[in-house]
């Protein structure tokens, strides 16, 4: 294979794998489970300047695979570090804890934040479902784009070259093609299946929450004295 069209392979090539990674790091940032890299794009505004989150905090999936804790590097900074993450991921509840058993509520001090994923109620699965889905197709357009483009750069490149040597090209390039097109299919197919999980978590949450509140009612129910009126007339 002539080394200009190797080249051509080898640019669509890499082309495909940026748009592949984009959408897994798109997909990162559907928030199902605390993922590290949903904070990459976290910036904190720190003396006019901003700074990654790794800058100015140590960060940890704990207690569970929904939470995080961030631990400011200077307590001063809690506050900002708070904004920050708020304006990237709104959907995230923060709440501030201390290391300390009796802490200083005057004082950032020992004091981190401890973030929660959302639920995966009714409304958060079928808007993560449907964004999975169009960011999936976004990627695929330009899959499908870029194939195109190249197929036709070579086939140009190769006018009047012996027959043999085109296929050879194209089955190359449909090759790098088939590769990115069923891997992007594999990051679709394992969000939907992590929101899925989520999703059926939050269903047996909500059927075990109702159940007890109706044993509860129930159990009050039972409890409470019977009111006689004994002034009534039982013929009435």
């Amino acid at each position: 294979m002539r080394r200009n069209v190797a080249n051509m392979i080898g640019e669509c090539n890499s082309k495909m794998n940026g748009y592949a990674v984009l959408l897994n790091y798109r997909y990162m940032n559907l928030c199902v489970k605390a993922e590290p890299a949903s904070l990459l794009n976290v910036s904190v505004v720190c003396e006019d300047r901003p700074l990654d989150i790794e800058q100015v905090a140590d960060v940890t999936i704990s207690p569970d695979d929904f939470h995080f804790e961030v631990y400011p590097k200077d307590s001063d900074l809690l506050t900002k570090i708070a904004l920050a993450i708020k304006t990237s991921h709104p959907e995230f509840k923060q709440e501030v804890k201390s290391v300390d058993e009796n802490p200083d509520d005057s004082s950032d001090d020992g004091k981190y934040l401890l973030l929660q994923m959302p639920e995966v109620d009714d409304d958060r699965h079928d808007l993560l479902v449907n964004g999975v889905g169009a960011l999936y197709d976004e990627c695929k357009v330009k899959l499908d784009t870029n194939f195109q483009a190249y197929t036709t750069k070579i086939t140009a490149q190769l006018v009047g070259c012996p027959a043999e040597e085109l296929d050879e090209a194209k089955a190359a390039l449909q090759e790098v093609n088939d590769k990115y097109a069923e891997m992007i299919k594999g990051f679709r197919e394992e969000k939907e299946k992590e929101i899925e999980e989520a999703y059926q978590k939050y269903q047996e949450e909500r059927t075990r929450r109702e159940t007890q509140e109706k044993e509860e009612a129930e159990a009050h129910g039972k409890d409470k004295p019977w009111n006689l009126d004994m002034n009534k007339d039982v013929d009435e």
